[in-house]
């Protein structure tokens, strides 16, 4: 929350050895764009969705990226290390993005394909 406005969405997964982290801060504001494509459209989300460049703060998305990354391995006492999908990841993330992820009935009605 920022100025009582919701600045953007966060989820992670921890298991063993891997903390996955899947988050948004945006930096323009595009809910009205984004709401056409939800089934159900949240009643005042444009009201309540602000993002940096609304309240104000102007950042570089690069400069955003590495005080994240060196905010994470700080706050978790962990390094932080890139990685790579391996070759089993990316072939799956394919078939999935063109079965999938593409398909109108998944985008606009929700429904597997």
């Amino acid at each position: 929350m920022l100025s009582g406005r919701k600045i953007g969405g966060n989820a992670q997964r921890r298991s063993r050895q891997v903390i996955f982290q899947h988050g948004s801060i945006p930096l323009q504001n595009r809910v009205g764009q984004g709401v056409q494509y939800l089934k159900i459209r949240p009643q005042g989300v444009e009201q309540t969705a602000t993002c940096l460049a609304d309240e104000g703060i102007a950042v570089d998305c690069d400069q955003l990226k590495q005080t994240l990354l060196q905010q994470f391995a700080r706050q978790l006492g962990t390094v932080v290390q890139p990685d790579r999908l391996t070759v089993q990841e990316q072939v799956l993330s394919e078939r999935l993005k063109h079965e999938k992820y593409v398909v109108d009935c998944w985008n606009l009605e929700g429904e597997e394909p």
